[in-house]
């Protein structure tokens, strides 16, 4: 009877290499229906679970396994794994530590737990793992990459950039991490170091995304709206586009002249959800119309979801004042200065903003 549960565990390993994954299951569970206990099974069994993403399944057919040999280390890097597919990272760390402890040199179990770490916010532990699996391969991809997007969530760019550029050093069309170098540079207002990693991206998948906002994003701050847009409306023929991405197209078809194409685009976003951005570009629009009324109007929306936003007040003051709207522009600070009327603090904050906007505009 064993023999049989031997081969009916190799034949399930075999189809379980194939991706077969419904024939290594019925293997494994066939050889289970004859030993019950047995350990290769059972571990094969669970990782079957695992791929099929039934990770509650999985842990139970680990634990069985770990009852009896609390270090079998198949069993307890997969229970690891399956409690990561449960988001149960705390539990994960802890199985991959005591898998560590029989294996203190696995990269790929020493950078998992790293990610465990950056996943619960525990930053400081997650480094030291990190840093633990490139002492042993300084150049494995995963801990570089893992390492660098947690110096990004913890506002290190330049030492996250570092690690994005050693991934080049090995991989140098890598889509994703292009696209995250290029992020940081824009981030850091790098504009051309940004576009040149953006473009080597966009070479490889002329349709990503991510690489299309960033270059639209740096042409917008150099002023070649043309430009962005049409990088950004690339993104439209593929994916509705972002409320982010939405709102600098809105901005983007203002400031050349397609005043239509902006409200809709601004209008597109309000159905989608209640955008301070987006009431502005609205305000915006209307005061290069002449019509004061709107701009009233679409600021109060402002207003309701944001009332410290200097930055829009001051955008569309500037707005009225650039179109030759000097008098609209008096009467609408006065309205915004009506709006504030019980609290006499911002009142002055908005006269001294006023008084800023003349000095600043021709």
């Amino acid at each position: 009877m064993h023999s049989t549960v031997v081969e009916l565990c190799k034949q399930g390993n075999r189809f379980s290499k194939q991706n077969n994954l419904q024939d290594a299951r019925a293997s494994f569970e066939k050889a289970l229906h004859i030993e019950s206990q047995n350990a290769y099974a059972l571990t094969g069994l669970g990782d079957v679970l695992r791929r099929c993403k039934e990770f509650s399944e999985a842990t139970q057919c680990y634990l069985s396994v770990l009852k009896v040999d609390p270090k079998n280390v198949f069993s307890l890097r997969g229970l690891g794994d399956a409690y990561r597919g449960l988001h149960r990272y705390i539990d994960a760390a802890e199985v991959w530590l005591k898998y560590l402890e029989e294996r203190p040199n696995d990269i790929f179990v020493i950078t998992r737990v790293a990610d465990a770490y950056k996943k619960i916010g525990n930053y400081l532990d997650s480094e030291s793992f990190y840093n633990k699996a490139l002492e042993i391969n300084a150049k494995d991809r995963y801990a570089l990459i893992g390492i660098a997007d947690l110096y990004q969530k913890t506002e290190r760019a330049d030492q996250a950039l570092v690690h994005y550029l050693k991934v080049l050093e090995q991989d140098p069309r890598s889509v994703h991490v292009l696209t995250m170098a290029g992020n940081i540079y824009r981030y850091k207002k790098e504009f051309e170091q940004a576009k040149s990693y953006y473009s080597i991206a966009l070479d490889e998948e002329p349709f990503n995304a991510y690489a299309l906002f960033g270059m639209g994003d740096c042409l917008r701050w150099q002023q070649q709206y043309e430009q962005a847009i049409s990088h950004w409306e690339r993104i439209l023929t593929r994916h509705e586009g972002t409320i982010e991405m939405l709102t600098r197209l809105g901005d983007a078809y203002r400031n050349v002249g397609r005043l239509e194409d902006a409200e809709n685009t601004c209008r597109q976003v309000l159905q989608k959800t209640n955008n301070k951005f987006a009431w502005s570009g609205l305000a915006k629009v209307a005061a290069i119309r002449g019509n004061l009324d709107e701009v009233k109007k679409y600021y109060k929306e402002v207003q309701k979801i944001d009332k410290e936003d200097e930055r829009i007040f001051m955008e569309i003051g500037r707005t009225l004042v650039a179109v030759g709207s000097v008098d609209s522009s008096a009467e609408f600070f006065q309205f915004v200065l009506e709006l504030h009327r019980e609290d006499p603090e911002r009142q002055q904050q908005i006269r001294e903003l006023t008084g800023e906007l003349a000095t600043t505009t021709p």
